[in-house]
């Protein structure tokens, strides 16, 4: 071999051997700067999918199992099968690798009880009662099937109402159309009297947000201050002042009140099917008050669109809320200053029951839908509703679930179906 052949071939082995050393370093780097995100699904036949941006399709990552180097962050999946999926959320940390082991359940056939449209429902053994958002109007029936019939009208001497907040099964806080609260008790409905307010020239709760919890405490703010009602027909305490009328309230069942600012209506913003939902930079102020104490347990402004408060639901313990913002679903500990993500790509959330402390059953407008907030994992219980279709108002009886549904076309017309537990 002469020299010349010699030193080519040299020239040649140390540019492999350079371009695999730029090749390990940066492979090394690449390393360290992600992580890995191993997904297994229970079903052979379950694709997997990458929520890569909210309002985005989802990524196809994977049929069974999924191995995906990403960047270090919180990501959410989708795991289908058929009619069968699961929802979750997993971090990714820098040169580690995250193991999700997935169970996907069948969804379940729903269930006819009636043909009517419901929401605020309730339920004692058999019995069924709920609101028609149509008619306005109270109704009791029966959920057995060999007893199912024609719900039997309530109330018929009262007027019609818009809302109904039940005390358990025979006993409510209802609002009738034009503003006035009542108190439902037994077969009679007598109109609320409520003592003590900044305005009492005006009875009426139009534009006074309030809210009521099973333990028959009301929390309702009037002229900018916000008054506690510890039970029905007592003096109430007030808890705040200067606090503004647009806002919302929600309250524990141990008299904790979530009082949430709601921003400026935003038209640009449709979520979802072309509904506006409030979106804006501007800082709005939410407060957990103590309503037995007056005190104030918990205060930050917020200015996000993941903080901004469209509704929220108690736990059980009443130590924290779960809330559902114009871009997701969180959980807030009432010690905390700041809410933990659960599912940023679930949708709407119409009702919420909570099942335990950590565990809640929704409908998100178009199914039944169990998830865990520990481990964000949300997992579809029952098949869709149907594409014009809305699902709401959930209740069970520890046995089935029960939801209504109305047409979004003809809201005139809903079904209530259920689906075993």
């Amino acid at each position: 071999m002469n020299i010349y052949a010699l030193n080519i071939k040299r020239i040649f082995i140390t540019g492999v051997l350079l371009v695999a050393g730029f090749s390990l370093v940066a492979w090394g780097v690449n390393y360290l700067r992600y992580g890995k995100l191993t997904v297994t699904a229970s079903s052979e036949t379950a694709e997997i999918y990458l929520i890569e941006e909210l309002g985005a399709e989802p990524k196809r990552v994977g049929t069974k199992t999924a191995a995906v180097r990403l960047k270090p962050g919180r990501y959410e999946l989708q795991v289908k099968d058929g009619g069968a999926e699961t929802r979750f959320a997993a971090t990714v940390e820098r040169a580690k690798t995250a193991n999700a082991d997935i169970e996907l359940v069948q969804p379940k056939n729903a269930e006819i009880v009636i043909p009517q449209s419901a929401q605020n429902m309730t339920l004692s053994g058999s019995r069924l009662r709920f609101l028609d958002p149509n008619l306005n109007l109270v109704y009791e029936t029966s959920t057995s099937p060999s007893e199912v019939g024609q719900p039997q009208e309530l109330f018929t001497d009262a007027p019609q109402f818009t809302q109904v907040d039940w005390l358990g099964f025979a006993k409510g806080v209802a609002l009738s159309k034009s503003g006035d609260p009542y108190l439902l008790e037994g077969s009679s409905a007598n109109r609320l009297e409520l003592a003590g307010l900044a305005d009492t020239s005006n009875p009426s709760l139009i534009g006074k947000p309030f809210a009521v919890n099973a333990s028959g405490q009301l929390a309702i703010i009037d002229g900018g201050s916000l008054f506690f009602y510890p039970g029905i027909g007592v003096q109430p305490t007030k808890v705040a002042d200067g606090l503004k009328q647009d806002a919302q309230l929600f309250l524990s069942n141990d008299g904790k009140i979530l009082y949430a600012e709601q921003p400026p209506l935003e038209s640009d913003f449709e979520y979802p099917d072309d509904e506006q939902v409030r979106v804006t930079e501007e800082s709005v102020r939410v407060t957990v008050f103590d309503g037995t104490t007056a005190q104030t347990l918990n205060e930050r402004t917020v200015s996000e669109n993941k903080d901004f408060i469209i509704s929220a639901w108690w736990s059980p313990d009443n130590k924290e809320f779960v809330y559902a913002s114009p871009i997701g679903l969180y959980a807030h500990n009432v010690d905390s200053t700041s809410s933990r993500p659960l599912l940023a790509s679930f949708g709407e959330i119409t009702s919420v029951y909570w099942l335990s402390d950590a565990t809640l059953a929704v409908t998100n407008g178009q199914a039944v839908w169990r998830i865990d907030t520990g481990r964000a994992t949300a997992q579809k219980l029952s098949k869709d509703a149907g594409h014009t279709d809305y699902a709401d108002s959930l209740v069970t009886d520890g046995n089935y679930f029960y939801f209504g549904t109305r047409d979004r076309n003809k809201f005139a017309t809903g079904t209530v179906f259920r689906i075993p537990r």
